[in-house]
């Protein structure tokens, strides 16, 4: 997905949180943890990618303080499970 950028970076993958704990700010949590993580490995980014249609969810992880980096649209997935076939995702990082 992040093609000749893919290094230096802790990535972050299918956050999920169920209906009831909606609103408690894991997912900055989990950045706070990540942004740990990163330092203590001498990483540079924190990444990740959501499906690019999702306008609520490239909103909130911009709140969260992800910078939007761009779409990309998945040709070769090699590797990738089947569903990344041909589909449009839209890539955030926070530099540390």
């Amino acid at each position: 997905m992040w093609g000749d950028r893919d290094h230096d970076a802790i990535y972050i993958h299918r956050i999920v949180t169920h209906p009831d704990f909606r609103g408690l700010s894991f997912v900055k949590q989990i950045i706070t943890w990540a942004r740990a993580f990163a330092t203590e490995n001498h990483l540079k980014f924190i990444r990740m990618d959501i499906w690019a249609d999702n306008k609520k969810l490239l909103e909130y992880y911009t709140n969260c303080g992800f910078n939007y980096v761009g779409v990309v649209t998945m040709e070769k997935t090699y590797g990738l499970p089947k569903h990344y076939e041909g589909i449009s995702l839209s890539l955030f990082e926070i530099k540390i």
